[in-house]
């Protein structure tokens, strides 16, 4: 490393330097990146954010999804639900847990699709989870067919 006698303003001098030197990268964007400072900067894909480094795109983990593109983070599913593996893209990834169930698969928020949440199974069923509606357990009978009812009520078998 050499040093010039090139004087700017005040007293600071200017150093040369024999190889070059790397200030900063491309600076991608929030939900970019790139490997080296060469490379252009990419988006990371539905399912996946930017790492902290910015070096890489990671699958969502299990049990969050990311559905939209160039993200730094991905969202929790809602509670009493998980999904099946990592890379989620959707909300509706995220399955009732074993033990609950939905209403209803979806509704309209902000204009983005979210379920109704899934809710403890009602006594005297069996919720498998998933978007499965509860089924009674041996000896009861469902006392209500329709989609649209607010709950959902088992009776034993006379």
């Amino acid at each position: 490393m050499t040093f010039s006698n090139n004087r700017f303003a005040g007293n600071s001098y200017a150093r040369e330097i024999d190889e070059p030197v790397i200030l900063e990268s491309k600076g991608c964007e929030s939900g970019e990146v790139t490997a080296s400072y060469d490379i252009p900067c990419q988006i990371c894909r539905k399912g996946s954010y930017a790492n902290f480094e910015r070096t890489s795109c990671v699958a969502c983990s299990k049990n969050r999804y990311q559905d939209e593109v160039g993200q730094d983070t991905c969202n929790e599913c809602p509670p009493n639900t998980e999904t099946n593996s990592t890379g989620a893209n959707s909300i509706f990834d995220c399955l009732c847990v074993e033990g609950t169930f939905t209403k209803s698969r979806a509704e309209s928020h902000r204009g983005i699709p979210k379920p109704l949440g899934c809710v403890t199974c009602p006594e005297n069923s069996i919720c498998s989870g998933g978007f499965e509606k509860p089924y009674p357990v041996e000896g009861y009978f469902r006392t209500n067919i329709y989609e649209e009812d607010v709950g959902i009520d088992f009776k034993k078998n006379k």
